[in-house]
């Protein structure tokens, strides 16, 4: 009885309790660091929290704001709402609200029954003691709209007065001057789009500020753009050299998804009409990549054949990507569409968290490392979705990203970190693999190297015992035949078929010496048809088939088969197993050659319906000095040895199939190799 077992199970459940407890921490770490920079980001760029012009009832005086160092305000508070209208169509229109720009996505202003589309209008009024040059920033909401300073017009994008609108998306930079006070009026129309009105706060500072604010901008999107695309590349490249797992095209998808749905503002800054084109492909590209997610997540815990994940999470992902495309293009826009809509996409969002939540659970229990990161994607995505969801109507940045546009990144790079983790195990895992074959190889020439050794030593002291005694035969031989020693006819006779045998048994041990030297070198392989070897080899030898009254048959493969090796010696081998089957076959027996094709390369059999082998036999069969051919036939037992040495010195094998009574089969099984132009 071991009495150290109870401690070691001890330790390895300590173990894995500090890795637990490792991964927790390291989780926790990421999500403190995760919502600390939510906190940063909020309190610097937030146009709902840093930098406020000071807007009071619906004025901003100028001269309370300072440009000094082109700071940047946003225009967010008290501005005069007249909703359904167009303020400058109706100009004696009293009837107005204060609202905060974002308070309300659409004209709705979340009352049952009000259209969400239509025209309406927002001021403020501008008042500065001297006269004071600003640039103002509007960022598009995907929406027709006017700008008008007094009495001039100063932008029109797309065109309100068109019915439908006409819409056309772009950022907007404009640069005017006021004196003394001057009003200000966005005329706001929408009929497609669900965002309806001046949702997002413009801003204001000098040019070279904004210019600034712009550059920062277009340089942030672009690298987030860029470098998932090139992850997307990555990705996909290591998808098409090794198709086996679909984890690296669902990341590929997931990385160009994110580029496609961030390049999205860097297109606002070009500026093009296809609104509800342009909508479904930014709402559909998000809904993409969280779909590829949720589809890492079930393969990594290895729960993509679970009914949650077939029938539920995999079902409504592929609805809500063909709802966002067919609500952007297709369907038509009214209230009841618009309010359905944005429940089905909050509701897979909530959804997603859960699934994502639980198969974070299921990576936890793996207890590896590699899944750490992935367990920290999958956090990064919760901590960015709600986020998202809470915050609504009171994040916007002044300069930089969207909050889920951070969280979406940073999940693309956790997972890229995860993805070269993995790729890197399988490299390594590739290379013990290899060693160890290479390790097997070695160990095999040393088998085979022996093995040579062994038939050469044999052979050589075997053909040195035998020749000695063949000599002194032949000697006596012609001693009796020289001298003039009265001998008769018959005695003659016999000393010719003695003369001969021994001649032939000189030959026997000259090719034994001569077979024990041989190392079968790659000069003389050759590549061999094998049908057409084969064939040859039957022709040449059903005359013997014929003479002992066997039926020799002769079956190959239609396509041609190639190998390498030395025509000679496979004779030997075939020849060896013929004649073997002929002595052991009685008339009127039948002998088959049959060649085919496996996964091992090509199989050679030799299969008759003699007598048979015993099963204790069988296991010997190959090894020197065995035979079991009649008492007064004297064999040393080496054809099928010297047999076998051939095929494995053609990198092949040779086994053998037998029951007594029944014949046998030997099987000789030889590498494939290709034609040569």
């Amino acid at each position: 009885m071991n009495i150290f077992r109870p401690y070691g199970a001890k330790a390895i459940s300590l173990l894995v309790f500090m890795k637990k407890i490792k991964a927790i921490s390291i989780l926790t770490i990421i999500i403190i660091f995760t919502l600390l920079s939510f906190q940063f980001i909020d309190s610097h760029d937030n146009k709902y929290r840093h930098a406020q012009a000071p807007i009071h009832q619906g004025v901003l005086h100028l001269n309370d704001v300072s440009f000094d160092q082109n700071q940047i305000y946003s225009l967010v508070d008290h501005w005069d709402y007249y909703h359904h209208v167009n303020i400058k169509e109706i100009s004696d229109f009293t009837d107005k609200t204060s609202i905060y720009l974002g308070q309300y996505p659409d004209y709705s202003m979340r009352l049952d029954g009000v259209d969400p589309f239509g025209i309406s209008s927002y001021h403020i009024q501008l008042m500065a003691n001297t006269p004071t040059t600003i640039s103002m920033f509007i960022p598009e909401v995907d929406t027709a709209y006017e700008l008008w300073l007094d009495d001039t017009r100063l932008i029109q994008n797309g065109d309100i007065h068109h019915d439908p609108v006409s819409s056309f998306i772009k950022n907007r930079v404009i640069t005017f001057t006021v004196d003394s006070s001057s009003d200000l009026y966005f005329i706001v129309g929408n009929s497609s789009y669900y965002y309806s009105g001046l949702y997002f706060p413009p801003v204001i500072s000098t040019q070279d500020g904004i210019m600034s604010m712009i550059l920062h901008k277009l340089l942030f999107y672009g690298f987030l753009c860029f470098s998932t695309l090139s992850i997307a590349t990555y990705s996909m490249v290591l998808w098409i050299r090794n198709k086996k797992t679909s984890l690296y095209f669902l990341f590929g998808c997931a990385a160009l998804s994110f580029s496609i749905y961030i390049s999205m503002e860097l297109w606002r800054f070009i500026g093009f009409s296809a609104v509800n084109f342009m909508y479904a492909i930014n709402d559909v590209s998000y809904f993409i990549m969280m779909a590829c997610i949720l589809s890492i997540n079930a393969q990594l815990a290895h729960i993509e054949k679970n009914r949650l994940y077939r029938f539920m999470i995999l079902p409504v992902s592929i609805f809500i990507c063909i709802s966002s495309l067919t609500y952007g293009i297709i369907l038509p826009k009214n209230e009841i569409m618009l309010r359905i809509y944005g429940l089905i996409i909050d509701s897979y969002k909530y959804i997603s968290v859960g699934f994502v939540f639980y198969t974070s659970m299921i990576g936890l229990q793996k207890n590896k490392s590699i899944y750490q990161w992935s367990i920290a994607a999958n956090c990064c995505y919760v901590i960015g979705i709600f986020y998202t969801l809470w915050h609504r109507n009171a994040f916007e940045p002044i300069t930089y990203c969207w909050p889920n546009e951070y969280t979406s990144f940073a999940v693309i790079i956790l997972f890229t970190i995860f993805m070269i983790r993995k790729t890197i195990q399988i490299l390594k895992e590739n290379d013990q693999l290899t060693k160890r074959l290479e390790e097997t190889v070695e160990q095999r020439t040393m088998q085979l190297q022996h093995l040579l050794n062994q038939r050469k030593a044999f052979l050589r002291e075997f053909a040195h015992d035998v020749k000695a005694p063949i000599s002194s035969i032949q000697l006596f031989v012609d001693y009796l035949q020289d001298e003039d020693i009265p001998i008769d006819s018959e005695v003659e006779n016999y000393l010719n078929i003695i003369r001969q045998k021994s001649e032939e048994a000189g030959s026997y041990v000259a090719q034994l010496q001569h077979f024990s030297k041989e190392d079968l070198p790659l000069s003389k392989r050759n590549i061999i048809c094998i049908q057409s070897f084969l064939n040859q080899f039957y022709e040449n030898n059903k005359p013997d088939c014929d003479a002992c009254a066997i039926y020799l048959k002769l079956e190959l493969e239609d396509i041609p088969a190639y190998i390498l090796g030395d025509e000679t010696q496979l004779i030997r081998v075939f020849e060896n197993l013929l004649f073997n089957a002929l002595d052991f076959t009685k008339e009127n027996g039948h002998i088959l050659i049959r060649q085919t094709r496996n996964a091992s390369g090509i199989q050679i059999i030799f299969q008759d319906d003699g007598i048979g082998i015993s099963k204790e036999k069988l296991d010997n069969i190959f090894d020197k000095g065995i035979s079991y051919r009649h008492q007064n036939q004297k064999e040393h037992g080496l054809g099928l040895y010297i047999a076998k040495s051939i095929i494995l010195e053609h990198g092949g094998d040779i086994y053998v199939i037998s029951e007594e009574g029944k014949g046998c089969s030997f099987i000789i099984q030889l590498p494939e190799s290709q034609k040569q132009d």
